[in-house]
């Protein structure tokens, strides 16, 4: 991704995802870092643009409280194994930083896919 590419020109991102990427330059950053980083999209391969991953939202269904959920014994679990899980403490991807479901709610197969757009691969869900 663009973080790593850039990460070898000694500029490291806030945060990269496949969509997206921040930067956040500061009063302490000079003129040379800027041409720096400037030097460094010039040299970076353009690619094709990239087709953001379109998904309906679910309908969630709250099950639980999200005080229920949050206070709930739960378990960190792999991406993969959440699908029909309560969903204990929400995983935000930044930006959007929306968390895509909420606590308390079963998560669907289209929140899994969501979560693995997002490099999202683990979630916490209450424990069964």
């Amino acid at each position: 991704n663009l973080g790593d590419l850039l990460r070898q020109f000694g500029i490291e991102a806030e945060f990269c995802d496949c969509e997206y990427i921040v930067l956040m330059p500061s009063p302490k950053n000079t003129d040379k870092d800027f041409r720096i980083l400037t030097e460094a999209f010039e040299k970076i391969e353009k690619k094709a643009p990239i087709t953001p991953l379109t998904l309906a939202p679910a309908h969630a269904k709250q099950v639980m409280t999200a005080r229920e959920a949050v206070f709930s014994p739960h378990e960190k679990i792999c991406i993969d194994l959440a699908k029909d899980r309560i969903c204990a403490s929400p995983s935000v991807s930044c930006p959007p930083a929306v968390p895509i479901a909420l606590c308390g709610e079963r998560l669907t197969q289209e929140d899994v896919l969501a979560f693995s757009y997002y490099g999202i691969s683990s979630v916490r869900t209450v424990r069964e």
